[in-house]
């Protein structure tokens, strides 16, 4: 079974929370400089969904992640409404997010747009 896992990112504050489920959101926080700030404006949060699947150092891949596909390519994680499923669209590709590729987290759209360019 798929943990239900979930970040968000603070689109006024630039930051990304820590992992959490959805009985903890409402304990949601995030470290700004020395302190813990407590942002619960849903208007202010963008929230991302655990993929189910880890990259090749067994960090957790969310929507939203730019991942390093066989060493080649860039693709961000997005979620196929139509076929209900997790993809990595990049510039020149699209493929289906699967265990079986050599991928690696290098980033995220929120913090690292320019991985894509």
């Amino acid at each position: 079974m798929i943990e239900k896992k979930f970040r968000a990112w603070s689109i006024s504050d630039k930051i990304m929370t820590k992992t959490f489920n959805l009985s903890e959101f409402s304990d949601l926080s995030y470290k700004k400089g020395n302190t813990y700030t407590c942002s619960l404006d849903i208007d202010d949060l963008i929230i991302m969904q655990f993929t189910g699947v880890k990259d090749k150092d067994g960090k957790r891949i969310y929507e939203g992640d730019i991942l390093n596909v066989y060493n080649r390519w860039n693709g961000k994680v997005i979620f196929d409404k139509s076929s209900l499923r997790w993809d990595i669209k990049g510039k020149t590709f699209y493929l289906h997010l699967a265990t079986t590729c050599e991928l690696k987290i290098i980033g995220n759209i929120y913090k690292n747009p320019k991985l894509l360019m």
